[in-house]
C-alpha cells in the first residue's frame, strides 16, 4: 500500500505558499517496502536541494529494498539535478542498496540520462512497476550468506598448440 506525502519546493516569496514553487512537486511513498519519490515538474539548481534531502532521507531509512526516483512526470532535468542523482547512487551503494530511476522513453530526462552515461551506471526503467519488480528480484548482496562467492579478476586465457587454454 502506498501512502502519498506531497512536498512542494518553496517559492521565491513566502516559503509556506504552496502556489509559489520552483517548478517541482515531490511525492514520497512507500510501495512494497521500497521508498519511491516522484517528481512532477522541473529539476534544476533551485529544485535540486529539496530532492537531495528527500533522497538522503529515503535512502537512510529505506533498508535493503532500495529507493526509486520516478521521473515519469518530470519535464526537465538539468546538470545540478544530475549531480544529485550521482550522489544518491553513491549513498545507496555504501548502504548496499540499489537506487533506481523511472524515466519514460523519449522524454528529456530519459535522453539526458543516456547522453550523460548515467543510464549505464544507475538502473533506469520505463515504468514504476518495472522498477519495483526489478528491485524485488534483486540478487543478494556480495558477501551475504545467500550470495555466491565472488571471483577475483581473471586474466585472458590463450589456447596453446593443443587447443587447451593456458594462462599468460
Amino acid at each position: 500500500m502506498t501512502t502519498p506525502n506531497p512536498i512542494q519546493t518553496p517559492g521565491p516569496g513566502d516559503p509556506s505558499d504552496p502556489a509559489e514553487v520552483y517548478g517541482a512537486t515531490f511525492t514520497r511513498t512507500t510501495s512494497l517496502g521500497h521508498q519511491v519519490i516522484a517528481v512532477d515538474g522541473q529539476l534544476h539548481e533551485y529544485s535540486s536541494p529539496p530532492l537531495r534531502g528527500l533522497l538522503d532521507e529515503a535512502i537512510a531509512t529505506g533498508g535493503p529494498g532500495g529507493t526509486v526516483l520516478d521521473l515519469t512526470l518530470t519535464e526537465l532535468i538539468e546538470s545540478t539535478a544530475m549531480g544529485v542523482l550521482i550522489r544518491a547512487h553513491k549513498h545507496s551503494s555504501t548502504l548496499h542498496q540499489v537506487f533506481r530511476i523511472v524515466a519514460a522513453a523519449g522524454t528529456q530526462p530519459s535522453r539526458a540520462l543516456k547522453i550523460t552515461g548515467l543510464s549505464r551506471v544507475i538502473p533506469v526503467h520505463l515504468t514504476l512497476d518495472d522498477a519495483l519488480r526489478a528491485a524485488r528480484a534483486r540478487p543478494p548482496e556480495p558477501g551475504s550468506a545467500a550470495a555466491p562467492p565472488v571471483a577475483g579478476p581473471t586474466r585472458p586465457r590463450h589456447p596453446d598448440e593443443n587447443g587447451s587454454a593456458t594462462g599468460p
